[in-house]
């Protein structure tokens, strides 16, 4: 299989699910790049098995970067990783509380005032930040026929104005 830079998964509910890892989802190749999950809630996913991650699980150099994305009710058997469980050295995850897609920073130099910290189980010990409970006042709706993607938002939290 040949390699890609990156995937999407945008704007969804992913709810109720239950695997022996990575209740909600399972990045287990790093031949599929980077995972970009945006604007998802994982609501009430159970990993059974012996590692982690009732929300996500990440393996074998798999990495998956999430911004937007709420965790709610996720539980692993394990005891480890309810939300996020990354398995080893070579896999990554990377999170970050960002305006949500449609909306733009109330300020040029953003930082999310209240981020929500993600459940992370992992051999680097990171802290996971990828959603924002302040958004209804650091972020503001695009007017209409405006627009502002995920992809708009810069890896030093600054974001992009509203585009037509």
């Amino acid at each position: 299989m040949d390699s890609i830079d990156s995937m999407a998964y945008e704007s969804s509910t992913i709810s109720s699910c239950e695997a022996l890892n990575g209740g909600g989802m399972y990045i287990n190749d790093p031949a599929i790049g980077t995972l970009v999950v945006t604007d998802v809630d994982i609501v009430s996913c159970s990993a059974n098995g012996t590692l982690g991650g009732g929300g996500i699980s990440v393996a074998n150099g798999g990495h998956v970067e999430l911004a937007s994305v709420w965790f709610s009710l996720c539980w692993a058997a394990s005891g480890v990783g309810h939300d996020v469980y990354v398995e080893d050295v070579l896999s990554g995850a990377t999170c970050t509380a960002a305006c949500p897609p449609g909306s733009e920073a109330n300020t040029d130099s953003w930082a999310c005032s209240e981020p929500y910290d993600a459940k992370v189980f992992g051999p680097s010990g990171f802290t996971c930040e990828p959603y924002c409970l302040s958004a209804a006042t650091d972020c503001q709706v695009c007017g209409g026929n405006a627009y502002l993607s995920a992809s708009e938002i810069t890896a030093n939290g600054d974001s992009a104005q509203c585009g037509e």
